[in-house]
């Protein structure tokens, strides 16, 4: 399973790559996680965010 890259609407956190990438690259590629679901996650996710494939 490949490692997962966490983006927020502030931009990649801990994943400066994510930067560079436009969101019609990725666009479909992406699952959205709210606040709510944060806590199930093993990182930590500060409001909404963006869990993507690395």
């Amino acid at each position: 399973m490949p490692a997962p890259q966490l983006a927020n609407r502030m931009g990649a956190i801990n994943f400066p790559q994510t930067h560079d990438l436009s969101l019609n690259a990725i666009r479909g590629q992406m699952i959205y996680i709210n606040g709510e679901n944060a806590p199930k996650l093993a990182q930590v996710l500060y409001g909404d965010g963006y869990l993507t494939p690395a």
